[in-house]
């Protein structure tokens, strides 16, 4: 009986371990694939920022999508409900692009090779896998540019 719960809590931590880190992993996972479509040995420290500038816009259109999408009865004013995808998306570009004009955004440090090397490497998902990987903190709020302006939603 003991070895039954001692094996729950096993499966219950690993559980929680890897939802902890969901937003770290799919972060990564998006960062993998963007190695694997350049196929690149290491990045400069520009193009590592644009790339995070990529990585803050990736669900633009569908945001927009839903704002299209949202209006609702006779007002003009546009509202994404609350708990739709469209909403959990533009609160995370919110709180990314915060962190990148604040130089904070953490993104894997593609600019030394092994990093890229690993990474591409990198089983999907797998947490342990994750400490192998060195994050840097980046940003430059020049480097936003032109965008949509999501404020007013």
């Amino acid at each position: 009986h003991k070895q039954l719960v001692h094996l729950d809590k096993k499966v219950l931590h690993i559980a929680t371990k890897d939802l902890k880190h969901k937003p770290q992993i799919l972060k990564t996972q998006w960062f993998q694939k963007a190695v694997w479509m350049d196929d690149k040995k290491s990045y400069t420290r520009e193009e590592l920022l644009d790339l995070a500038v990529e990585y803050i816009s990736r669900n633009d259109d569908q945001i927009l999508e839903g704002l299209a999408g949202s209006f609702t009865g006779t007002s003009s004013v546009r509202r994404i409900a609350p708990t739709s995808k469209e909403a959990q998306f533009l609160l995370e570009r919110k709180r990314h692009k915060e962190l990148f004009m604040q130089s904070q955004l953490e993104v894997p440090d593609l600019t030394i090779q092994k990093v890229v090397r690993d990474l591409g490497a990198w089983k999907e998902g797998n947490v342990d896998q994750m400490r192998n990987l060195k994050f840097i903190k980046i940003g430059d709020p020049n480097k936003m540019g032109e965008e949509p302006s999501f404020d007013s939603y």
